[in-house]
């Protein structure tokens, strides 16, 4: 990239930012509810989670729907195969974003709405978890790549499984697939539903959310804005003055490399800085915990060589036996676990307003997960576990 590119899109990215603040300032007023809570990579999938569950009448409705348009709109026939009875669909189960399992079949969905990176051989370890969880064939096996525009995973990520799901996978962009699932095959099921009036709006909203500002800016309220911006763009890039529309296409698609090439290195520095951005936190959540809040504690010293880890236990003298709590960092994800020796000596009501807190669990353990980078969140959920634990002595 050329020295005088990079200023020059430095310069307009300050141009561009103005503009768009002074243009959202203009827009009508507008809420929505998802918006407001901020979700991340998990909330999309767990919004998607709750509309496959959905029942009418024993019949797995919306997961019924998902299943027909990929195989008329994505060509993808093998799909057909799959004959729905009674499935387990869970969130973050085995680390999986998004699991259907039944008798004869599985789909693994993997989320990656905000375009993370694929982690070392993950589809691979999630078709192998998979595969040990009920004895599956390959052949039983099927895989959805959740991505925002259509981005392929990470060719290593399928380890050796690549060819042989060709057949068995198919790519649904939240932009392109999903929306329009939403809007066109599902939300015409449910006009004026009464019965069905909540699943209705939380559809609504949904769709409403990914039109939005967070995410496609393809609501009708952000017209005259997305028309006075892409102006600001062509003028600044003389647009107007090419030929035709391949040379308009050739300058945006050039500049828009020179950003991913800034981008990709930003991410570079901010993987390098993470480490020390962890030890920076456990630092400062020590401090915080042990003394000045929490005296039936003990701190316990995790040492796990490839994860961040930061946790508290419950003193093994305590009547309810020991009960770790900690915070970790696993799959470009962190989490919030409390692992307990002996499930068996709590209350289940205890138990409860744990999982109140920590939404999924294993045999022995609860957890939740959260973003890389939301440091925050974890520890006030951290923080209002360790108080219910400090209940049970």
């Amino acid at each position: 990239m050329e020295e005088k590119d990079f200023e020059q899109l430095l310069k307009f990215s300050k141009k561009f930012k103005k503009k768009k603040i002074e243009e959202e300032k203009k827009l009508p007023y507008h809420i929505n509810v998802i918006d407001e809570l901020h979700i991340n990579e998990n909330g999309h999938s767990r919004v998607l989670t709750k509309l496959l569950q959905y029942r009418n009448k024993n019949k797995y409705v919306l997961l019924q729907s998902l299943l027909k348009y990929i195989t008329e709109k994505k060509k993808k026939t093998e799909f057909r195969r799959i004959k729905i009875d009674a499935p387990t669909i869970t969130q973050e189960k085995k680390r999986i974003d998004l699991w259907v399992r039944d008798t004869e079949y599985a789909i693994i969905f993997e989320n990656k709405v905000y375009d993370a990176t694929d982690q070392k051989a993950q589809i691979y370890r999630y078709i192998k978890k998979t595969k040990d969880a009920r004895r599956y064939k390959d052949e039983q096996i099927y895989v959805i790549y959740l991505s925002r525009d259509g981005k392929e995973p990470d060719p290593q990520s399928w380890g050796k499984y690549k060819e042989s799901f060709v057949s068995r996978y198919v790519n649904l962009s939240f932009r392109n697939d999903i929306l329009p699932w939403l809007r066109e095959c599902i939300l015409s099921k449910f006009n004026n539903n009464n019965k069905e009036k909540y699943l209705q709006s939380a559809i609504l909203q949904y769709i409403d959310f990914l039109e939005g500002e967070q995410m496609f800016r393809t609501n009708q309220i952000y017209t005259d804005m997305n028309k006075k911006l892409d102006e600001l763009i062509r003028k600044e890039f003389n647009l107007n003055d090419c030929e035709n529309e391949k040379e308009r296409y050739d300058i945006l698609n050039s500049n828009i490399k020179n950003l991913n090439d800034v981008i990709n290195q930003m991410d570079i520095m901010m993987e390098s800085y993470y480490p020390s951005l962890q030890k920076w936190y456990t630092k400062k959540w020590r401090a915080t915990v042990k003394p000045k809040r929490f005296s039936k504690v003990n701190f316990y010293n995790l040492k796990d060589e490839n994860n961040f880890c930061f946790g508290f236990c419950i003193s093994k003298d305590c009547s309810v036996g020991e009960i770790l709590l900690w915070i970790g960092y696993d799959d470009q994800k962190l989490f919030c676990q409390a692992q307990f020796k002996d499930q068996r000596k709590i209350k289940h009501t205890q138990i409860m307003k744990l999982k109140h807190i920590l939404t999924q669990n294993n045999a022995n353990s609860i957890f939740k997960f959260f973003e890389k980078e939301e440091f925050d969140d974890v520890f006030d959920c951290f923080q209002n576990a360790l108080e219910e634990l400090e209940k049970l002595n």
